[in-house]
């Protein structure tokens, strides 16, 4: 097993887990291969299906978990579920024209399919990082701030309503939503182009 956390040191992969490091070099070989298979092909294999999909699952469990929370702040999901929704449209009309032009022989087409896909992904990186953790940018995908072994859904939001009982910082909440919907309208926005 590689390093799953940071509690796990090289000594304790020498010792105890790896210690001729065989398992190390076939997670390299086989990530090698994946790479290479990645790179030889015309179009990304990134399916926007499973990426609407979870960020649809990732808002169900932020109404779900932190109802209560956010109407005690007087905050509403609304327009992010409203940008979620569009989103899942796009991505299905995307993915339609990435399924027909599977076929097609022309870079430029090909080109702009996956400069499409790449930029999407990048709307969700937020510069200027998560509240407290400068470092960790995605605004959909991150581990918990109290909790490195969990992820958190909508990490931004999630992490702002950690501790609202003793900070009471209810404007640090609407700004990640904001910063939230703003994301994925981009990234809906980048997909339609």
């Amino acid at each position: 097993m590689l390093f799953r956390s940071v509690h796990d040191t090289f000594y304790w992969q020498k010792t105890f887990n790896d210690p001729h490091f065989t398992t190390h070099l076939a997670m390299s070989q086989i990530g090698a291969r994946i790479l290479l298979a990645a790179a030889d092909t015309p179009l990304f294999p990134y399916n926007l299906t499973d990426y609407k999909i979870a960020l649809k699952r990732n808002l169900d469990t932020l109404e779900t978990v932190h109802k209560s929370e956010l109407l005690k702040g007087n905050i509403t999901l609304n327009y992010l579920a409203r940008e979620v929704a569009e989103f899942s449209k796009t991505a299905d009309v995307f993915e339609q024209r990435k399924a027909n032009a599977s076929d097609i022989k022309d870079f430029t087409q090909l080109r702009i399919l996956n400069d499409q896909m790449m930029n999407m992904e990048r709307a969700f990186i937020w510069p200027f990082g998560l509240p407290g953790r400068t470092r960790v940018r995605h605004v959909l995908f991150a581990p918990q701030m109290h909790n490195i072994y969990g992820s958190s859904s909508f990490p931004g939001i999630t992490d702002a309503l950690f501790d609202i009982d003793k900070t009471n910082n209810w404007q640090l909440v609407k700004d990640q939503v904001s910063i939230a919907i703003t994301c994925v309208r981009e990234a809906r926005k980048i997909l339609a182009a």
